[in-house]
Parts: C-alpha cells; structure tokens; sequence
C-alpha cells in the first residue's frame, strides 16, 4: 500500500452495493419477553424435574387422602415411643394434608426463573 492507491474505486463500490447491499449487520430478532420468561420456568432439564416433583407431591396428596378413616387413639399409643400419649388430635394432625411443601417449591421455581429473566 505505499505505492498507488488501495481500496476500492467509487464505480466499484456502487455496484458492489446495488448488488450486495449497504454493508451492515442486521442485528438479531429478540425474543419476546414473555416467552423467555415462560422458557426459564417451564424448560430445561432441572426445572422440568422440580415441576415433575410437584405435580407428584400433589398428585400423592390426594391419591392417599385417608379423610375417611376413622383414627383410632389406642392403636396409636400403643405403637409410639414409651413415654407419649398420642391422642386422636395429634394421629389426626400427623395425617392432615401437608400443601405447603408443593407451594413452596412452586414458588422457588417461579422466583428463580424470575431472576434470571430479570
């Protein structure tokens, strides 16, 4: 490039850009927002997992609801550790439904997804 000129001639590059364009990148299409945000919730392996953990916790909630057995306080008292008296309430306490463990995670689940989206 010390001797003579370099680059291209004012004829040349007009015809380069009638044939090829203006010479710039097109940045790429983003993703909607809401989209994403359902992809970082529902998609990928170790969510896939936590919801799967959900949907049993609540599936197993309802499939063993023993409402309708009658608890009997002597059988438990006689099958706990010496020195406890089990009572109807707490047999009963110690069987009602635990909805709190599926919520949770679900609501883990949801943050963590929020943050990343975020």
């Amino acid at each position: 490039c010390k001797v003579g000129q370099a680059g291209l001639k004012e004829d040349q590059a007009r015809v380069y850009r009638e044939v090829y364009g203006p010479n710039s990148i097109t940045p790429p299409e983003k993703e909607n927002k809401w989209i994403k945000l359902f992809r970082m919730t529902f998609c990928g392996i170790f969510n896939l997992l936590l919801w799967a953990c959900v949907v049993a916790m609540v599936a197993l909630l309802f499939a063993f609801d023993d409402s309708g057995n009658e608890v009997n306080a002597e059988a438990g008292s006689n099958s706990s550790a010496p020195g406890y008296n089990s009572t109807k309430r707490d047999l009963e306490e110690a069987g009602s439904k635990d909805m709190v463990t599926p919520i949770l995670l679900s609501v883990i689940i949801v943050a963590t997804a929020m943050l990343q989206w975020y």
